[in-house]
């Protein structure tokens, strides 16, 4: 009785566990890195266009930006369109990362927002999983 319990509870879990992702398939990872100099004020500059192809989803699962300088660290922002992915506040002090982020096919900008009063030399890195989508 017990061994015919634990063969349907795993069979249950295991068509569970697969039921999720049966229809995607992993392509590749992908990372990108980016540095780009931002002109103060709350601004925001496109330091890339990224296109997600027909028939696969990306799922970004990490980003981040920084100044070029290790020391102190300013008001910044990595945006994938307009929703954040990564943003610190001035001193470094507290870091927001919103992920993951799952994006269909189509087009996005990758942005950088300053939000101190100096300009500053930013460099920042997205790590993105490709799946294709399997009909």
């Amino acid at each position: 009785m017990k061994k015919l319990l634990f063969i349907l509870l795993t069979t249950f879990l295991s068509s569970g566990i697969y039921a999720q992702g049966n229809n995607l398939q992993f392509s590749q990872v992908l990372n990108y890195e980016y540095s780009s100099v931002v002109v103060s004020g709350d601004n925001e500059t496109t330091v890339d266009n990224l296109t997600v192809p027909t028939n696969k989803v990306w799922k970004i699962t990490s980003g981040s930006i920084h100044r070029n300088i290790d020391s102190y660290q300013e008001k910044s922002v990595l945006l994938i369109n307009q929703h954040i992915v990564y943003a610190v506040n001035a001193g470094g002090h507290y870091k927001t990362l919103n992920t993951p982020i799952w994006l269909s096919s189509g087009s996005y900008s990758v942005k950088f927002g300053n939000r101190d009063n100096n300009g500053q030399i930013l460099n920042g890195s997205l790590s993105i999983v490709e799946f294709n989508i399997v009909q």
